[in-house]
């Protein structure tokens, strides 16, 4: 386990305090990576049984305030975590399907894809106000990475949606950040971006030097 300095030991201590609270196995790896007991290398997850976290991962800090909100998401019942598609399926499930080739029902697809992204965003905004409220992320330009990053990855899944393609390690550090919007204003769950989507499917694949 890494040396916590202040600020991270104030978080880690909140989510093991809830996860004991609510009965949740939290999994604390020292690998780059954990396994989601599906054959899947993530850098963390919750599954409403554990949260795992990977504390070797590349901004682990963020990966650990963000698995915790969904934590939070699915204690407080909050509607884009409760969320079904319209024939009562579960978004989720459809959008990973729909990605790895099983789903075939393009409108279903992309009404899943749409309330996946809510949910993240939502996910997201909940882990930027908790890193701040413990000061691990305080001068302007690393709130701006944070939310650059959050929209990258918010952006992603449309290119998932339509190229069934999954993001690998690494994807987001040759992006030209000067195309992801800043702040959280912008909508990725209502519509895609032309460029945005042509910029980080480039980079999904590899093409960026």
């Amino acid at each position: 386990m890494p040396k916590l300095n202040e600020n991270e030991k104030k978080l880690f201590d909140l989510v093991e305090k809830d996860c004991k609270k609510y009965d949740i196995d939290f999994v604390r790896s020292r690998h780059k990576s954990v396994n989601t007991g599906d054959s899947g290398r993530v850098s963390g997850f919750f599954d409403e049984q554990t949260l795992s976290v990977a504390l070797k991962s590349y901004n682990w800090v963020h990966i650990l305030a963000h698995e915790y909100s969904h934590l939070r998401q699915w204690v407080e019942e909050d509607e884009t975590y409760t969320a079904k598609n319209h024939d009562g399926s579960c978004p989720i499930m459809t959008f990973t399907n729909w990605v790895n080739g099983v789903e075939n029902n393009a409108e279903l697809a992309l009404e899943s894809t749409k309330k996946v992204i809510a949910l993240e965003r939502n996910c997201e905004m909940r882990a930027y106000k908790l890193l701040k409220k413990y000061s691990l992320v305080k001068s302007k330009a690393e709130k701006i990475e944070y939310k650059q990053l959050s929209n990258a990855y918010l952006y992603s899944h449309w290119v998932s949606y339509e190229h069934k393609l999954w993001p690998k390690s690494g994807w987001t550090k040759k992006l030209d950040y000067n195309m992801i919007p800043k702040s959280f204003r912008c909508e990725p769950h209502l519509r895609d971006n032309k460029k945005i989507h042509k910029h980080i499917l480039r980079s999904l694949k590899g093409e960026i030097e």
